[in-house]
């Protein structure tokens, strides 16, 4: 049986296959817990763009501002995150890349919502939602190479 990432959620078959990718699993040891946190903050911060869209009004943007705030907290660390890699760790570099600007993406839409301090038109909402999708792109394919190389499944996606 071949290892691909179109074959992602059956990596419980693949594990038995090869060893885990030094770098890939410390990473995930080190920062699972705190991916997951961070994809669950930011679809709760979609989520709560979505009724801002529906129903721009001053108390849905005063739930969604809490909300961005607390995904800003929980996905500020990830811009930061590093793995440490050998010469034969070749794709680890990238699928740190992808989570970091994943992350950076996210950030900025949560900066810009943050600086309007009014209820944003649906048309920079719209914007933003676009903005997050190319983030949650970024994201999940780092997320899911890594896991993938680390031999776990399940990676935290948005």
């Amino acid at each position: 049986m071949l290892c691909s990432l179109a074959l992602v959620p059956a990596l419980a078959g693949c594990a038995a296959e090869g060893t885990a990718s030094p770098g890939a699993d410390g990473f995930a040891r080190k920062h699972a817990a705190g991916a997951r946190v961070a994809a669950g903050a930011m679809r709760t911060f979609e989520d709560a763009l979505a009724r801002l869209q529906r129903q721009p009004t001053a108390a849905v943007l005063a739930e969604t501002a809490l909300a961005a705030r607390r995904a800003k907290r929980r996905v500020a660390p990830a811009t930061e995150w590093e793995i440490t890699e050998n010469g034969e760790e070749e794709d680890l570099g990238q699928a740190e890349i992808e989570i970091n600007e994943g992350a950076d993406a996210f950030l900025a839409v949560i900066d810009a919502l943050r600086a309007a301090q009014r209820v944003p038109t649906r048309e920079a909402i719209a914007g933003y939602r676009s903005r997050i999708a190319r983030g949650r792109e970024q994201w999940n394919e780092g997320t899911r190479q890594l896991w993938y190389l680390a031999h776990v499944a399940d990676p935290p996606s948005v």
